[in-house]
């Protein structure tokens, strides 16, 4: 298993109930799996037509998941996402 945590910027952490949500996935686990799990259990639209819903920017450590692998990229333990909505609170 991986451990991996979730920052999420607001107004999105109000949403979700916390600013940073620390998951366990499987070790082969990549960006869409975690996406599609948040968007199951707390019904915010992440991934919409099989892509990141244009409404979010997600970075991986800090990175455009855009400039890596996408919602393929796989995750290693310690990685940190964030979840961006585009019209975020200052």
């Amino acid at each position: 298993m991986l451990h991996v945590k979730i920052k999420l910027i607001p107004p999105l952490d109000k949403e979700v109930g916390s600013k940073e949500l620390d998951i366990h996935v499987k070790d082969d686990s990549k960006i869409r799996d975690v996406l599609y799990n948040l968007t199951l259990k707390y019904k915010i639209n992440l991934i919409v037509n099989d892509n990141v819903n244009p409404g979010y920017i997600i970075l991986l450590n800090d990175k455009d998941i855009n400039i890596l692998e996408g919602l393929e990229t796989r995750l290693r333990s310690g990685d940190i996402i964030t979840i961006i909505p585009v019209s975020h609170g200052g």
